[in-house]
C-alpha cells in the first residue's frame, strides 16, 4: 500500500493495488455527513451528492455518466450519519482518467439555482417515497427516540423538507465549503496496477491539491454531543406508535449501541446473528417455530463512525403483541447467561465462517473493500486499523457478548419501543392527505432538468484517447425490434447499441432467468443474432 497525509491540512490518500482485483476503484470520502447538519441546513449533504453530477468548471450535465459509458465504468455516490462519499468503478487502466473525473467533481464543483430546483424536486421525491415504508418511517422514529436533538442521528440523512426548500445557491455553497473540507477528506484507490502505483500516488496528490492544499480546516464539533453521549442512556423508557397505511403491525425494540470509536469489535453484529442470522438462530426459533408468536422476526445492528443502534424487529400474530415483546426481551437478555455459552457458541462458529468467506469476497471487489475501508475511515488514521475491526469481530465470544449486553442493553430504560400499526379509516385519510399536500408542494418546486446540449464529454474524450474498444459514439436506441419473450417467464431486452465500421456493443438485459443461464446461453445468441439481422 501507498499513501500520503498532507502535513498541514491532514488530508490522506491511499492506494491499494491487489492482483485480485479485476477492475479499479476511485473514491473521495469526507467525514461529513447529516451528523454535521443543524437547523436550516438539514439533508444539505445529500443535496450536494445529487448535485456534484450536474456541473462543474468543466462539467455539464450528463457528461459524469456520458464519461462513464464511454470507458465502461459505473458511477456513484452515497450520503449517511457520517460520511459522504463520491466513487468510481473503472478498467485498470483507466484509474488516473477517473480520479480527475471524482477531482473535478468535487473540487469544481458549481451550484445554480436551475441544477438545485432539478435536485430539491428529486430529494423530496426520495424523501416522499421513504414515507410510504414502514422499515424506513420506523427506523426513522428510531433515531429521533435514541439520540438527542443536538446529535445529527436524531435525524434522517435525507433531512428536513423545510431546509431543503429554502436552500439557495448561497446557503448550499456556504455549507459545502465550511464541511467538506480536506481534513474530512480521504482518497481511496484501488485496482490492480502494482508497477503504476507510485504513479497513481502521485496523479492523485496532484488532481486534489486544489482541495486538500487550500480548503480551510473544518468548523469545532457540535459543542452538546459528548453532552447526549451521556445523556442517551439516561432517556426514559418509551413507547412510540406509529400509524401507517399496513396489513400488519411491526413491533420494534431498539437500544443504543457503541460505534466504531468505541467498539470497534462488531459485538452487535454478531448478536444480530446469533437471534436471527440462520436456520438456528434463536429468537427467531423460539419466536416463529416453537411458541409461534410470530409471522417474521429480524434483528439489525446498525455502527456508524461515533454512535450505533441494535434493533429487533418483529411482526407478530393478530393478539400475540404484548407477549411476542415480553418473549423477546427475555430471550436477547438470557443470551448471556452460562446455559446459553454452548448455543451461542455454535451459532458464532457458523457467523465468523461466514465472515470468512465475506472478507475473503472483499478481497476480490475493488469496490468491496474500498466501501469497508470508508465505512470506519474517519475513526482511524490508518487503513489498517479499520481492516483490524473485522478481524476483532471474528474473535468475539460469548463473554463479550454478555458484557456488550450488560453494558448497552441491561436495563429497562435503556430500551425503546417503536411500533408501527395498521391505521384506523380517519387516519388513513389524514395520511393521503398530508401526502396530497406534499405532492403539491414538490411538484410545486421544479420539474427535473435533462442533459446540455453541446457538454463537454466529447471534447474530454479527444483529450482522453480511447482504446478501440471505446470509440466515443452517441449511445443510440436500439431501431427496431428490442424485446423477446424467452419462455418460463424470461425476458430478453436490447436497449442501447453503440457501433462504428469496426465494433457493434449491444446492452442487454436478462430478466426471469434465475438458475437457468447457461441453458438460455444458446436461445439468447440465436435471438440477439436474429434481432440485430431483423433491424
Amino acid at each position: 500500500m501507498h499513501s500520503y497525509r498532507h502535513p498541514q491540512t491532514g488530508a490522506r490518500i491511499f492506494v491499494v493495488s491487489m492482483e485480485t482485483f479485476p477492475t479499479a476503484m476511485v473514491c473521495e470520502a469526507f467525514g461529513c455527513g447529516s451528523n454535521n447538519e443543524h437547523k436550516g441546513t438539514r439533508g444539505l449533504c445529500h443535496v450536494v451528492e445529487h448535485l456534484a453530477f450536474k456541473k462543474t468548471l468543466h462539467f455539464n450535465e450528463g457528461d459524469v455518466n456520458k464519461i462513464a459509458r464511454i470507458y465502461g465504468a459505473k458511477m456513484n455516490a452515497f450520503t449517511s450519519n457520517d460520511t459522504t462519499a463520491f466513487y468510481a468503478e473503472c478498467p485498470n487502466e483507466d484509474t488516473e482518467r477517473f480520479i480527475d473525473v471524482i477531482s473535478e467533481m468535487v473540487t469544481n464543483l458549481e451550484f445554480d439555482e436551475q441544477h438545485l430546483r432539478s435536485e430539491r424536486h428529486a430529494v423530496l421525491e426520495e424523501y416522499r417515497s421513504g414515507q410510504d415504508s414502514p422499515d424506513s418511517v420506523m427506523f426513522h422514529k428510531v433515531q429521533n427516540e435514541l439520540f438527542g436533538p443536538y446529535e445529527g442521528f436524531h435525524y434522517p440523512v435525507i433531512g428536513g423538507v423545510a431546509d431543503i426548500l429554502a436552500c439557495t445557491p448561497e446557503i448550499l455553497g456556504k455549507f459545502f465549503r465550511e464541511n467538506f473540507t480536506a481534513d474530512r477528506m480521504a482518497i481511496i484507490i484501488a485496482g490492480n496496477f502494482p508497477a503504476k502505483a507510485p504513479q497513481i500516488l502521485a496523479k492523485a496528490r496532484q488532481s486534489f491539491a486544489p482541495l486538500s492544499d487550500i480548503r480551510p480546516r473544518a468548523s469545532p464539533p457540535n459543542p452538546f454531543s459528548h453532552v447526549w453521549k451521556q445523556m442517551g442512556k439516561c432517556v426514559e423508557h418509551t413507547v412510540c406508535k406509529i400509524p401507517m397505511d399496513t396489513a400488519h403491525p411491526h413491533l420494534n425494540l431498539a437500544w443504543r449501541t457503541p460505534g466504531y470509536d468505541g467498539d470497534p469489535s462488531l459485538v452487535g453484529q454478531n448478536i444480530a446473528h446469533v437471534l436471527t442470522g440462520d436456520d438456528t438462530s434463536v429468537l427467531r426459533h423460539q419466536l416463529v417455530d416453537v411458541l409461534r408468536l410470530a409471522v417474521a422476526v429480524n434483528v439489525s445492528a446498525y455502527q456508524w463512525n461515533s454512535a450505533g443502534c441494535f434493533i429487533a424487529n418483529i411482526v407478530p400474530l393478530e393478539g400475540k403483541d404484548e407477549e411476542c415483546i415480553q418473549t423477546a426481551n427475555q430471550i436477547i437478555h438470557d443470551l448471556g447467561q452460562p446455559g446459553n455459552k454452548d448455543a451461542v457458541t455454535k451459532s458464532l462458529g457458523t457467523f465468523h465462517a461466514q465472515s470468512l468467506f465475506s472478507i475473503a469476497d472483499r478481497f476480490t471487489s475493488a469496490k468491496g473493500f474500498v466501501v469497508e475501508v470508508v465505512q470506519g475511515m474517519f475513526c482511524v488514521q490508518d487503513i489498517g486499523d479499520v481492516l483490524e475491526s473485522t478481524r476483532k469481530s471474528l474473535r468475539v465470544t460469548h463473554a463479550d457478548i454478555k458484557a456488550f449486553l450488560e453494558t448497552n442493553m441491561g436495563q429497562p430504560w435503556m430500551c425503546t419501543r417503536v411500533d408501527v400499526v395498521p391505521a384506523t379509516p380517519q387516519e388513513q385519510a389524514a395520511i393521503r392527505q398530508k401526502k396530497q399536500i406534499e405532492s403539491k408542494v414538490i411538484m410545486g418546486v421544479a420539474s427535473r432538468t435533462g442533459p446540455v446540449v453541446g457538454s463537454t464529454s466529447e471534447t474530454l474524450a479527444k483529450q482522453w484517447p480511447s482504446r478501440s474498444s471505446q470509440i466515443l459514439n452517441d449511445i443510440l436506441p436500439f431501431p427496431r425490434v428490442s424485446r423477446k419473450t424467452l419462455g418460463n417467464s424470461a425476458t430478453l431486452q436490447i436497449s442501447h447499441v453503440q457501433s462504428d465500421e469496426k465494433l457493434c456493443t449491444m446492452y442487454i438485459s436478462l430478466k426471469g432467468t434465475k438458475g437457468r443461464t447457461n441453458t438460455l446461453g444458446s436461445k439468447i445468441a440465436t435471438i440477439v443474432a436474429a434481432m440485430f439481422l431483423e433491424a
